[in-house]
């Protein structure tokens, strides 16, 4: 992923989007910009549930805790 960024995506980025580059326009070459923008975008994600969960798990109170847990279970 890094090599792909900062070889092809990031030095083809102001030539396309400036419309200097237009042989580049290719279903091929498309595909690889859609899927590294998806996993960007699932990297940030994942990385920000991550850091979600383990603010709460640190912020939350045991008894706080119990009685979600007890909750979820007594609905069940």
């Amino acid at each position: 992923f890094i090599a792909y960024f900062c070889d092809e995506l990031y030095n083809e980025r102001n030539p396309i989007l400036h419309g200097q580059e237009t042989t580049s326009f290719t279903m091929e070459n498309s595909a690889k910009k859609i899927a590294t923008i998806e996993y960007i975008l699932t990297t940030i994600e994942t990385f920000n549930k991550k850091q979600a969960m383990e603010r709460i798990e640190k912020n939350m109170s045991p008894e706080l805790k119990s009685q979600i847990l007890n909750a979820c279970t007594s609905e069940n």
